[in-house]
């Protein structure tokens, strides 16, 4: 009575082959009846070149979402297993595999077999070009369609790579969510994280100087592209002391050690590391000091770049918003024009 598998699931398991499957039956389609008609002019590769601009875009998106996807296939087919109908279900299908003698024996070995076909096509027009004259017409149509397919075959190794980074990216910024307190900043630290850029940039052991009581105290240090965090370490969890939004940063600059002598009292404390930073934020002025020079201009450097990326996207934001409000403006004073027109 229940379904085996939510719609949302199939559409990420099954999707993609609504496109990918007319495509390689197209093909095999042509080069079947190209085959079976074969003369010692026929060509294919005018085959090849004929199915991709049918298909064009629609076909590399459409493969680069299905690989892309391949592990999370994996992760909701483990889950769907807990269903006992669904298991049911799958020994039934895999068993209808054996006996129809298919290639693979479970659904996961079936749903890796679309995205080696790509790699195949590019062995096969490599393979009918070293074989074929230099002088025959087919020769140079193969060469084409081994550019545009190999192509096809770098975006979607490509879309896999930025897969792999992007799931990092999102396992290092839940690895240090896992760890921080109160439970509020770890609200933040998640909150729409798969559709943001969020990352860890830098992390390591500083010190910061509480000008409240003129102390230097151990602390570590995490560099997010938005947020500074800078936490104490107590019993493998990270209590967090201080919270810089990038967005209100408006200097980073190292301080050298002939400048300690002008910070007073605050000099004098940073005078034994002489590797420290100085964040001016809209309401504070805030010191991080560093073991050694090189790793306190590091830092630095990946600051400022965080801080410039933070203020361009601000702007972006602000001049979408700006143009946003204007056309939204333009549209309602269109309507009260027109409907002073109609009265008159």
């Amino acid at each position: 009575s229940s379904p085996l598998m939510k719609a949302v699931d199939v559409e990420i398991v099954f999707g993609p082959l609504d496109t990918i499957l007319p495509y390689n039956e197209h093909l095999l389609q042509q080069l079947t009846e190209r085959v079976d008609k074969w003369r010692i002019t026929s060509t294919i590769g005018d085959v090849f070149l004929y199915s991709m601009r049918r298909f064009g875009e629609q076909f590399k998106t459409a493969y680069e979402r299905y690989t892309t996807n391949y592990y999370r296939q994996l992760e909701i087919i483990e889950k769907a297993k807990k269903n006992k109908n669904f298991r049911v279900w799958l020994e039934r299908a895999e068993q209808s595999f054996w006996e129809s003698n298919a290639t693979g024996n479970t659904l996961q070995s079936f749903l890796i077999l679309p995205v080696q076909r790509l790699a195949r096509y590019v062995l096969l027009l490599r393979a009918v070009i070293e074989t074929t004259p230099p002088n025959h017409i087919d020769y140079g149509l193969c060469e084409r369609a081994l550019i545009i397919m190999s192509r096809c075959v770098a975006a979607v190794n490509d879309a896999e790579k930025r897969r792999e980074l992007d799931s990092n990216r999102v396992a290092k910024v839940k690895l240090l969510a896992s760890r921080i307190e109160p439970a509020s900043v770890r609200a933040d630290l998640l909150a729409n994280l798969e559709a943001s850029d969020r990352a860890v940039v830098a992390s390591g052991e500083c010190e910061h100087l509480n000008v409240l009581d003129d102390k230097l105290k151990p602390r570590h240090y995490f560099l997010l592209n938005d947020v500074l965090l800078v936490c104490k370490v107590k019993g493998g969890k990270l209590q967090l002391k201080l919270k810089v939004v990038l967005r209100g940063v408006t200097t980073v600059r190292p301080v050298g050690e002939d400048e300690l002598g002008g910070f007073g009292r605050v000099g004098e404390l940073m005078a034994a590391p002489k590797a420290s930073v100085y964040i001016v934020t809209k309401s504070a002025g805030i010191f991080v000091c560093f073991a050694s020079a090189a790793e306190r201009d590091a830092v630095t450097a990946a600051l400022r770049r965080c801080v410039a990326e933070v203020q361009r996207q601000t702007a972006r934001d602000d001049d979408a918003a700006a143009t946003s409000a204007t056309t939204a403006s333009a549209a309602a004073l269109m309507a009260l024009s027109k409907a002073a027109s109609q009265r008159q």
